[in-house]
């Protein structure tokens, strides 16, 4: 049997986190409670449904395995990040799509794909003497699923009005901003620490009209939760680190998504 040897991959708080390929080790370290002098160590292990590479040194560590996005603080610059990750992920077969990152707002953004045409965004974002990094991980079937409706557009609409393909109508927030729109999901984001509160209202809306929760796991930095209703089922994620502003993710199965006007 190979001998488990974790890498460091950041901290995170009073955490100090491990990966070793895909499996994500977090070790908290914290004070007994009314025991002086002692100290308790829990571990526990995650499996990642994407094995994400980190350089050293990194800060405030935050994996959502949800969607498959690695977020972190570095002292390094962005030349330094995209460096690390050209050689990273080229070893395992992804490609820049450019030479150099380019700038979308106040981000630096490399996005690298494989021969499979999954993706991988690298973002980087300079504050004050703090680089705020995001790299996410998405396949090539995600991509298609968020695809706008173009030629198809009629195709859907008649599958709609026969009822095989319900549509479910989605208030978002009013402000709800770089919103992305696919026929089975949609991505939103709002500002950082708003998250939670944000897919709260999400939920109590859909609970109103008629889905039942199915499943639920919310923290104060993301979470996820799970609705049904008739044979179909609803999904909303959301990442909040702080370091940036909120992003919420709604997807649906055995249905379409639509903005309410």
């Amino acid at each position: 049997m190979t001998p488990w040897k974790p890498w460091p991959y950041g901290t995170s708080g009073n955490s100090q986190l491990f990966k070793q390929n895909a499996i994500l080790l977090t070790a908290d370290v914290s004070a007994a409670a009314d025991q002086e002098g002692k100290t308790v160590i829990r571990l526990s292990a995650e499996l990642m449904s994407a094995d994400l590479p980190a350089p050293p040194g990194i800060r405030e560590t935050q994996y959502a395995d949800h969607n498959k996005t690695l977020a972190f603080d570095s002292a390094a610059s962005v030349e330094e990040i995209a460096e690390f990750y050209r050689e990273a992920l080229g070893k395992t077969g992804c490609k820049p799509t450019t030479a150099k990152p380019t700038r979308v707002d106040l981000k630096q953004v490399l996005v690298f794909t494989n021969s499979q045409n999954d993706r991988l965004t690298l973002e980087m974002q300079p504050v004050d003497d703090n680089l705020q990094v995001r790299l996410a991980h998405q396949t090539a079937s995600e991509i298609a699923a968020l695809n706008p409706r173009s030629s198809d557009r009629q195709g859907s609409a008649t599958v709609t009005a026969t009822g095989t393909q319900p549509v479910v109508s989605v208030a978002l927030p009013a402000d709800a901003a770089t919103i992305t729109e696919g026929k089975a999901r949609i991505e939103f984001t709002v500002a950082k620490g708003k998250g939670k509160e944000t897919v709260e209202s999400l939920r109590r809306r859909f609970v109103d009209d008629g889905w039942k929760e199915a499943a639920a796991d919310m923290k104060s930095l993301f979470g996820t939760f799970s609705l049904a209703r008739d044979k179909q089922q609803l999904k909303i994620d959301f990442v909040d680190s702080g370091t940036g502003p909120a992003e919420i993710t709604i997807s649906v199965k055995r249905g379409e998504l639509e903005r309410a006007k």
